[in-house]
């Protein structure tokens, strides 16, 4: 069984793109996908405005692999192809998820996708009906602002009613308060 996943966010949600030297490779090259090297698991990540300045690109065990679109700065594409990180071309002005899928599927023979990721990528999944399983963790506490993406939130949230398996309750007494050494 071979598994891709994502998670979280690498840049702020205004963040710009750097200043990426002009590419070397011909546009013709530089516009398809571009194979990453072989690994048990990927690291894929969607960045379709090019923002992530990348410093780990992956290990002996898992790969990163980048989601891009045609808007994606060309200058970004080379520092990909210069640190040896594939990327998938999927969409015009955004990435577009649903052909990133269908591409992992193909061409990385991923059977199962794990998306570890915040509010942003997970109600997108959500609208687009991408999702077959839902796994909420909770946490004791709560990361970000008030302004921080939620899943919860996204919109017509009611109308995804039935579209995946979703276990999640919240207790209606408060927690159970634990110390140590004892069972809660």
């Amino acid at each position: 069984m071979r598994h891709t996943a994502a998670r979280g966010s690498f840049v702020d949600v205004d963040a710009e793109a750097p200043p990426w030297p002009a590419p070397t490779t011909p546009d013709h090259e530089l516009w398809r996908d571009h194979p990453p090297r072989t690994a048990p698991n990927w690291f894929v990540v969607a960045d379709g405005r090019g923002r992530v300045n990348w410093t780990f690109t992956g290990d002996e065990l898992t790969t990163l692999h980048v989601l891009v679109c045609r808007a994606t700065p060309s200058g970004y594409l080379q520092r990909l192809r210069d640190l040896g990180v594939g990327y998938f071309v999927v969409g015009d002005r955004h990435v577009d998820l649903r052909a990133a899928l269908a591409r992992i599927r193909r061409v990385l023979e991923a059977d199962r996708v794990i998306i570890d990721s915040g509010g942003t990528m997970n109600a997108a999944l959500l609208r687009l009906g991408l999702v077959d399983i839902l796994d909420v963790v909770t946490l004791p506490g709560l990361v970000g602002g008030a302004e921080t993406p939620r899943s919860w939130t996204a919109r017509r949230w009611a109308t995804m009613s039935g579209r995946f398996g979703c276990s999640y309750s919240i207790p209606s007494s408060s927690a159970a308060v634990c110390t140590a050494g004892t069972a809660c």
